[in-house]
């Protein structure tokens, strides 16, 4: 038995073992490690199994592939399979000769069977089979030199690259997304403060312009020069200090006949109303 070396796919999610029987009777088989999940795996091989085609092998030269081939539930070119797992098939008859099938003549039947379990890895095993066999009185099955088993894991092993391809492509945009709708509520957060700040800014300059107006309205000018400051709301009271015609006050304080002021070094005191004029 001679071991047959297949070239490693650059799959990331695959690792491939291989072995093919170049003189012996019996069917090659070629072993992979899959990454995959079983019930994804399985539906890869579910699809490959139904795409009519079988690779690796053809009837002319100018043919790179079999087709017209169909899937099948069983086939009695293998034994029976007892391992478990899930297990497909795939036929094509009436075949002239096919290449890559150990001294192959005459018109036959290319089988190929596919094998899914789960592996004690946590991924899959997949195993891949292929064998002709002649139409004639003697059924005479010729083995697979491996080509048709490493075209066809070839074949499953791109579906998977591109679904793990669209599924990163997928995560890839669901962050950008979510990165995108992040960034939507911060501008829009910082649109709303924004605006918050706005309006406190516009509330403040109104109550500063108010404070000023009420400012305005508790001033009073002196009347004439030398109006005195008492301490006290009646005339007998200490005199604090004379204040300037036009000198502007402010009112903290009001009676009928009185006013408590400030003028404008700090001193409070009171001033008699008639002798000042309280600004509008």
């Amino acid at each position: 038995m001679l071991a047959l070396t297949v070239p490693a796919l650059t799959m990331p999610a695959l690792t491939m073992m291989a072995s093919a029987a170049a003189h012996d009777p019996e069917p090659t088989a070629f072993d992979a490690i899959v990454s995959a999940a079983p019930a994804r795996l399985v539906e890869i091989v579910r699809q490959v199994a139904n795409d009519t085609t079988i690779r690796g092998s053809h009837e002319y030269e100018k043919e790179t592939s079999l087709n017209a081939a169909e899937a099948q539930p069983n086939s009695s070119a293998f034994p029976a399979w007892t391992a478990g797992g899930q297990v497909f098939f795939k036929v094509r008859r009436q075949v002239l000769s096919p290449a890559h099938f150990f001294q192959s003549t005459d018109i036959g039947t290319v089988t190929v069977r596919y094998v899914v379990q789960p592996s004690t890895s946590g991924g899959s095993e997949l195993r891949i089979e292929a064998v002709f066999i002649e139409d004639g009185h003697r059924h005479k099955p010729h083995v697979s030199d491996g080509s048709v088993e490493a075209a066809e894991y070839k074949a499953i092993a791109e579906h998977l690259h591109a679904i793990e391809q669209q599924e990163q492509e997928a995560r890839e945009q669901a962050k950008r997304d979510s990165d995108e709708k992040e960034t939507t509520a911060l501008l829009s957060s910082i649109t709303e403060e924004n605006a918050r700040i706005a309006a406190a800014t516009r509330d403040r300059a109104a109550l500063e312009k108010r404070v000023q107006e009420l400012r305005r309205s508790l001033s009073a000018r002196v009347k004439t020069a030398g109006v005195p400051l008492k301490s006290a709301p009646y005339n007998h009271a200490p005199t604090l200090l004379p204040l300037g015609r036009d000198e502007m006050v402010t009112v903290l304080e009001a009676t009928p006949f009185w006013l408590r002021v400030r003028e404008p070094q700090g001193q409070e005191g009171w001033v008699y109303r008639l002798l000042v004029e309280v600004q509008p």
